[in-house]
């Protein structure tokens, strides 16, 4: 079975499934050359997609300037075998949800040009099945361990060398009560509403997707901050941390907002692109951090 590979949010891996292809959140390695002021996540990403996906189907979304930059390089733009998703920022309207879907469909022609097979309803619907279930079985059993501290991650995405942080975290004494990184728990879509499957499974996987996946670069984004306040209470969350990339404005801007929410301490972290060494800067500042939440 032919993969696709996924970069961004609100990406339904139910609708490529449908299709016939097996999805995969793509986690790229750090690109070298990137310029001053360029996101190490777009760079990398770009570098990706200029290699055609590194053999596999590419599909992005473009939710921030960064990355809508990245993909418009001639070296990128038209690459067969990528695909760059619109996601409207504002998506309290009927225009915006029409605007998604039609993105949906346009996936949708990619994909059977690919290769892949045209979904009817009822294969849509299992799809939909499958992925839920699987999403089910993640997310049982989180209960903290003893002696450790419950955290909550939250931001965008990151590279493969940056998600050295998860070790780091354990071993100074944290647990990861909260993924809220963009490919964690926050980007789940909506339990689907069996009687809107089975009337019309692309209209209900639109709006278990589009209408309540919360997102920072999402307008209004207050689902954001609500989702996060509800979550880090009933988690007993007692320490927030923000990672993001060095040059990510969107997180970045709303850091204040994100403590006073979660109503714990919070540490921004700007991981640079070569990723956290043991005993470094970063991980120093993550030590001090635990310390004071002992």
């Amino acid at each position: 079975m032919k993969t696709v590979l996924q970069v961004g949010p609100m990406i339904p891996a139910e609708w490529i499934e449908a299709h016939g292809f097996r999805a995969r959140a793509a986690v790229p390695a750090a690109a070298p050359d990137a310029q001053m002021g360029q996101c190490a996540w777009a760079h990398a990403v770009a570098v990706l997609a200029e290699k055609g996906g590194g053999g596999d189907n590419l599909v992005v979304a473009a939710s921030c300037d960064q990355m809508r930059r990245a993909m418009a390089n001639p070296s990128v733009a038209g690459k067969e075998g990528v695909f760059l998703m619109s996601l409207p920022a504002t998506w309290q309207t009927p225009a915006s949800r029409r605007l998604y879907e039609g993105e949906l469909r346009r996936l949708g022609r990619f994909l059977v040009s690919r290769g892949g097979l045209m979904p009817t309803p009822e294969r849509l619907r299992q799809a939909m099945r499958r992925c839920a279930s699987r999403r089910r079985r993640v997310a049982g059993g989180r209960t903290c361990p003893p002696g450790k501290i419950p955290l909550a991650l939250v931001g965008g995405p990151w590279l493969e060398n940056q998600r050295a942080i998860l070790e780091r975290i354990q071993f100074h004494g944290g647990w990861v009560a909260l993924d809220g990184m963009e490919n964690g728990e926050r980007s789940c879509p909506a339990p689907f509403d069996e009687k809107g499957m089975r009337q019309n499974p692309f209209r209900e996987l639109a709006r278990a997707y589009f209408d309540v996946v919360p997102d920072v670069f999402r307008r209004p984004n207050d689902r954001l901050f609500d989702w996060l306040g509800e979550n880090c209470e009933k988690r007993g969350v007692r320490g927030v941390l923000v990672i993001r990339q060095v040059w990510c404005d969107l997180w970045h801007a709303e850091t204040p907002r994100i403590r006073d929410c979660a109503g714990a301490p919070l540490l921004d972290l700007d991981l640079a692109a070569e990723g956290l060494t043991p005993g470094g800067r970063t991980d120093a500042r993550l030590q001090a951090f635990l310390e004071t939440l002992r």
